[in-house]
């Protein structure tokens, strides 16, 4: 698997090579409504062909500002729980304030770095985009310097295009259905 990632990633990966990964992210992305099960089996995913040590949604709350870790794995029990970070703030906020991705080879270096964990020193910030607004951010981490690549970024950008509807569809999905809960409840009511 790690060849073929190399081969998509890389310049020169042609379309058709790309073809299945990205069938098997639609394929994750598409199959269910339920938001928890798509961002798990996209973490799933992702591991398959980036080994992260820190794997993060974040969602955007658009009143406020700020992103809060929706999904994870890695970061210890309260930690991702009680995490905020501001539009513009930290690597994740840049990546939502600028839509673009944001890839950092030793957070130690960068004076916007916000450290929610010891150690860390790569980090790479992946927008998510629906419809030209931004609705969250990929996040991965790793304890070494240098760890992500160009090709990593260009991977997750892919991967993150994909993943960025689904998880609008789900989030969509969870608020009809709460809607119609409630109008079957008025209903009886009456």
């Amino acid at each position: 698997m790690m060849e073929l990632v190399k081969t998509i990633a890389s310049p020169t990966g042609r379309a058709s090579e790309v073809d299945p990964l990205l069938l098997e992210v639609a394929d994750v992305v598409n199959t269910t409504l339920d938001l928890e099960t798509t961002l798990r089996r996209v973490a799933e995913l992702v591991r398959k062909v980036i080994d992260y040590e820190i794997f993060a949604i974040l969602l955007l709350n658009e009143q406020r500002q700020e992103l809060y870790v929706r999904f994870h794995v890695g970061y210890p029990p309260g930690v991702a729980e009680r995490s905020r970070v501001k539009v513009g703030q930290g690597v994740t906020g840049r990546a939502a304030e600028t839509r673009q991705a944001v890839l950092v080879a030793d957070a130690t270096q960068e004076d916007f770095y916000i450290e929610a964990l010891p150690n860390v020193h790569s980090e790479l910030a992946i927008p998510l985009i629906v419809k030209n607004r931004v609705i969250g951010v990929i996040d991965i981490e790793a304890r070494e310097k240098g760890y992500f690549t160009e090709e990593h970024k260009r991977l997750l950008t892919l991967i993150g295009s994909r993943m960025a509807v689904g998880i609008e569809n789900a989030r969509l999905h969870t608020r009809m259905t709460v809607s119609y809960t409630h109008l079957d409840v008025y209903k009886r009511q009456k």
